[in-house]
């Protein structure tokens, strides 16, 4: 089923917020996707100090359709009543359903929705979690009024191999374009396919925060033998003298 992959890509993000950061993305994709009435499967985040990125398998392409009924006033009711009842619900005399009830015939409306594309969806959901995800400490940049925790220099969002466009306060560039490391692979490059963090995690430098701990240092410094750590204390002048000591020693 389809995919979507968002990449937030930024300056660096402080370490202590990274692992926070994922979390409030994931549960704040997770409820626009409730709130818009689109299942979904397995959703994963993935950090580093300039990226933060999310994949959501197992969307649907297209919200389902909607069929839903509401009752109304009584058929013999005051046109006052039903007029507001018609009025509320966009519909006329003629579009509602008489049905009989215990209590007498009542006015019901049915309303169908049709859902919307998923990629018509997305990019107005996406673009209020990136406003409301929160951050401990935040900046403003540019002539813009948004915030975030460092400047957010671009985003990447595919949806089933489709380019979404996201639009933020800033107007930051959204497309299908990302970056490596930022010496060894620092020019931007074109994200073709949806699924970039398969089983090989094949997005370069979006690691999760579990392994990316265990890379913190080459396999080669983690040989190294470890020097022991070693105090120096400094007594102070005064104290020495009150103790008849001198260079640091007793007399």
């Amino acid at each position: 089923m389809p995919e979507l992959l968002l990449e937030l890509f930024s300056e660096e993000i402080p370490a202590r917020m990274q692992a926070r950061a994922a979390d409030d993305l994931a549960r704040l994709v997770t409820a626009g996707l409730k709130e818009a009435g689109l299942e979904h499967g397995e959703i994963r985040t993935f950090v580093t100090p300039r990226r933060l990125t999310l994949m959501v398998g197992g969307l649907p392409e297209k919200q389902p359709d909607l069929r839903e009924e509401k009752r109304g006033p009584k058929i013999d009711a005051p046109d006052k009543a039903i007029d507001g009842f018609l009025k509320a619900n966009g519909l006329s005399r003629e579009n509602c359903e008489e049905r009989e009830l215990e209590k007498g015939t009542f006015l019901f409306a049915v309303v169908e929705t049709t859902g919307s594309q998923t990629a018509l969806v997305l990019p107005d959901m996406l673009s209020g979690v990136i406003a409301e995800l929160p951050w401990q400490k935040s900046m403003r940049w540019g002539a813009g009024s948004m915030r975030w925790v460092r400047s957010l220099e671009r985003i990447l969002c595919l949806f089933c191999g489709q380019t979404l466009v996201v639009q933020t306060r800033n107007d930051v560039p959204c497309g299908n374009k990302t970056s490596g490391h930022r010496f060894l692979a620092p020019g931007p490059f074109a994200v073709q396919i949806s699924h970039a963090i398969g089983k090989n995690s094949a997005l370069p430098m979006s690691s999760s925060t579990a392994r990316n701990a265990n890379r913190s240092s080459s396999p080669a410094q983690r040989r190294l033998p470890q020097k022991k750590a070693s105090a120096c204390v400094t007594i102070p002048a005064c104290w020495k003298r009150s103790r008849g000591w001198s260079n640091g020693r007793s007399s």
